[in-house]
């Protein structure tokens, strides 16, 4: 028997890694705008999205990147991590 939770969790898993490239997109214009506010933002819904769905190393990749970018410290590093992450989903 299924359960409904567990579907439910499962095809925003699903969805989550299906709309990666997006996301990896997204990462890369903000750096290319060095929109540094806005790609802090993104890292942060990232990893509470990641974590949630069964991506912890993405989610550790995406808070690192964005104390990185509250320390003023150079995102380079954290940027290329998370996005070597997503482009692996």
């Amino acid at each position: 028997m299924s359960n409904p939770l567990e579907d439910k969790l499962a095809d925003l898993a699903q969805r989550f890694a299906a709309q990666a490239s997006g996301q990896a997109e997204a990462v890369r214009v903000l750096v290319r705008e060095g929109n540094m506010a806005a790609l802090g933002e993104l890292a942060h819904k990232l990893a509470g999205i990641a974590g949630m769905l069964g991506h912890p190393s993405l989610g550790q990749a995406a808070i690192k990147l964005e104390e990185t970018i509250d320390r003023g410290d150079d995102p380079r590093l954290a940027t290329d991590r998370l996005l070597r992450l997503l482009d692996s989903l």
